[in-house]
């Protein structure tokens, strides 16, 4: 946590075939987001698209 303040990282990103508990406890932490991204997603080209823009945006937070 001290290392996503001080580089300003404001987005966990999170399987959803796993809990999300730990990782909401860390974006509480640092002020931030939990964003999902599934590589096991059935339609992996349209999975892949929302992921990609689901790390651009990433940037902007």
């Amino acid at each position: 946590m001290d290392y996503a303040r001080a580089n300003s990282i404001r987005v966990i990103f999170v399987q959803p075939q796993f809990s999300e508990k730990s990782a909401r406890i860390i974006a509480d932490a640092i002020h931030g987001n939990v964003i999902k991204a599934d590589p096991m997603a059935h339609d992996w080209a349209d999975n892949l698209r929302n992921v990609a823009e689901a790390f651009r945006s990433s940037f902007g937070q």
